[in-house]
């Protein structure tokens, strides 16, 4: 009989496995129909890692609702930049076609939408010598800033800000493996 750390051990390394193989055809198939290449960095991190998560969810059970534990992601580089969300990876096909019905261009693909500059978009950058570079679309002027070389160098300068009301909560906090968000053990 496995013991339940093996047993959860496996469960975890099915569930990521089988999430690659997902992920790896969605992008696949986007690449072919769209006659593009992705970057690399951006597809192997995509594949094992939801951006989404940056952004902390918890689940309420009184309430029957999942509530944001962020305020918003800070991209520590620049104090301008407040990302109220990443594009879930689960949408992340849908979001791009639609992008790319409304723009005629094949050069950028959104990942997430800031607060800060209001409705900005930020933007992978597919073609070009810009290949993988991260960009922001500030829709109040119109123009498209460089933040970063790739993928992985933008997250890792982003940092989660916590709503100030969940400190009074964050003892009582867990998580289930096969959940993507806490949940808070009021019996504590």
């Amino acid at each position: 009989m496995l013991s339940r750390t093996r047993f959860i051990y496996r469960h975890c390394a099915q569930a990521l496995k089988t999430n690659i193989h997902v992920m790896t055809k969605l992008l696949t198939d986007f690449e072919q129909e769209q006659g593009i290449e992705l970057p690399m960095t951006f597809t192997a991190l995509i594949k094992v890692f939801n951006l989404n998560d940056l952004t902390l969810h918890y689940f309420d059970e009184k309430e029957n609702f999942k509530f944001r534990l962020t305020k918003w992601v800070r991209w520590s580089k620049d104090e301008e930049i407040l990302i109220d969300t990443f594009i879930d990876r689960s949408e992340l096909v849908n979001q791009w076609n639609k992008y790319l019905e409304l723009h005629n261009s094949k050069e950028y693909l959104p990942i997430g939408y800031t607060i800060k500059p209001p409705h900005g978009t930020l933007l992978l950058n597919v073609l070009s010598s810009k290949f993988g570079e991260i960009w922001l679309h500030n829709p109040n002027d119109d123009t498209i800033r460089y933040l970063n070389k790739d993928i992985l160098a933008f997250v890792h300068l982003c940092e989660a800000v916590k709503r100030h009301d969940i400190e009074s909560v964050e003892s009582k906090m867990y998580k289930r493996i096969d959940e993507d968000f806490w949940r808070i053990d009021n019996s504590k």
